[in-house]
């Protein structure tokens, strides 16, 4: 990737299908005023959201330590339940302007998150920090 040059980018456009349904299209602007649009797949589109996601860590200045971000996603609903094989929970958060993560975790993680907030929703002081339930990611 240090090959690659970079597209700088002053504005998301948006996005929508293609027309064939087979791709999500994501449009910018870069600071010149050209736009361009990338065409992803399903797969692709996951891979690119982990990647982004993944990337805000890699400014110290807006995290508070592993992990935790100055600038979190708003969540509108929740839904939690199993995955399909029953093994695994799922949760999904449905995001302010559109859109949803789901994460996948075991029992055992499950119990860990129930605990974390049970202390945070115990406690009647402001809330003043995000709790760590010790996540590892993903080799």
């Amino acid at each position: 990737m240090s090959d690659t040059q970079p597209a700088a980018i002053s504005e998301v456009l948006g996005y929508s299908l293609s027309d064939d349904a087979r791709h999500v299209l994501v449009g910018f602007k870069q600071p010149n005023g050209n736009e361009f649009t990338l065409a992803l797949s399903d797969e692709h589109l996951h891979d690119v959201i982990s990647s982004l996601l993944a990337a805000r860590d890699s400014f110290p200045e807006n995290a508070g330590g592993p992990g935790e971000s100055a600038m979190p996603f708003e969540a509108h609903t929740i839904k939690i339940g199993y995955v399909k094989d029953g093994r695994q929970l799922v949760q999904t958060f449905r995001i302010e302007g559109g859109g949803s993560m789901s994460f996948t975790f075991d029992r055992k993680l499950g119990i860990e998150v129930l605990s974390a907030l049970k202390a945070v929703l115990s406690d009647n002081r402001q809330p003043q920090s995000t709790v760590s339930v010790g996540l590892t990611p993903k080799p």
